[in-house]
């Protein structure tokens, strides 16, 4: 059986020899668009964007495929509504350093860290800073899947009230409330963290927008680690021109961030160049699942997050 890994992940030569020692024939290509052509008769695939650059029609023998990225943005439909391929996303790689990410950019926002920092590099003992806590605040976590959840573990240590938004779940799990995603604007007006987790799809594509920007209320933050295409960034750049919220965002329409962009220099704007993800543990939760997946499939077991099982 033959397996197609791409540069999306950095395999040890031990972890290449594990895969073998499964039964797999091993085609390496880093490049994802420049796939040759002794990779069309692969059964299994581990990558990440490889469907963006080259038909999946050309992948005849393809059984299985492994994303190494926990959204589904980057499969094409035909892909995922394809029967005879098994698809498997990184849902729950990525969910500790995103939540704790979210949880260190609030906390810099409500405790002032940037601003004592100067202080410090000024020499300047300004004891005058308005400080704020997060016990008693309202979050409002929109995707109350893998990621959302452990962002809600983590506030809910800090006693925050934490309302999550999800596409099918019905029951709280982790959080204090959950509705559906119809309902958003009902929660919107209330909440001080509104949070972006939601994986993005046609569907979701800006739907956060001047409706429901002016519907958040004065100081509420609103955080994206998701997909820069779930907020209209024309509709955000305005309502950041008030000075009325503050806006933490890892994400955007089109990355790099244009050097010009006016986002740079808002002053409430919290900015990262895609980054809330990374993390020395990934890399061990990622082969982790790569290696039981591949085990599972040549042994004909369970795929650990079959998307098509959850749908």
């Amino acid at each position: 059986m033959k397996v197609l890994l791409t540069g999306s992940f950095e395999y040890s030569e031990k972890q290449i020899e594990q895969i073998k020692l499964l039964g797999y024939e091993i085609i390496f290509c880093q490049y994802e668009n420049n796939i040759g052509k002794d990779a069309n008769d692969v059964d299994v695939i581990i990558g990440n964007q490889i469907f963006l650059f080259n038909d999946y029609k050309k992948f005849t023998n393809l059984k299985f495929f492994q994303a190494t990225s926990a959204g589904l943005d980057r499969i094409p439909k035909e892909v995922l509504n394809n029967n005879q391929v098994i698809i498997s996303n990184a849902k729950g790689v990525y969910s500790i350093p995103i939540a704790e990410f979210v949880i260190a950019r609030i906390l810099e926002i409500y405790k002032k860290t940037n601003d004592i920092f100067q202080n410090q590099k000024n020499h300047n003992w300004e004891r005058n800073i308005e400080i704020k806590e997060l016990y008693g605040k309202t979050a409002l976590i929109i995707g109350a899947g893998s990621i959302g959840s452990e962002i809600a573990k983590r506030l809910n240590a800090f006693e925050v009230k934490t309302i999550g938004i999800h596409l099918s779940k019905t029951d709280k799990g982790v959080f204090n409330e959950i509705d559906n995603i119809e309902n958003i604007d009902k929660y919107i007006s209330v909440s001080d963290f509104v949070i972006l987790t939601v994986p993005y799809t046609n569907d979701n594509k800006n739907m956060i927008n001047k409706n429901n920007l002016m519907l958040l209320k004065k100081d509420t933050v609103l955080i994206n680690v998701s997909r820069g295409e779930l907020i209209e960034e024309n509709d955000l750049q305005d309502c950041l021109k008030n000075d009325e919220i503050k806006v933490i965002s890892d994400v955007f329409k089109k990355e790099p961030l244009d050097e010009n962009s006016p986002l740079w220099d808002c002053e409430n704007m919290y900015l990262s160049p895609h980054i809330s993800f990374r993390s020395e543990n990934i890399k061990f939760r990622m082969y982790d699942l790569i290696y039981y997946n591949l085990q599972s499939f040549i042994n004909n077991g369970i795929i650990r997050n079959n998307i098509k099982e959850r749908t």
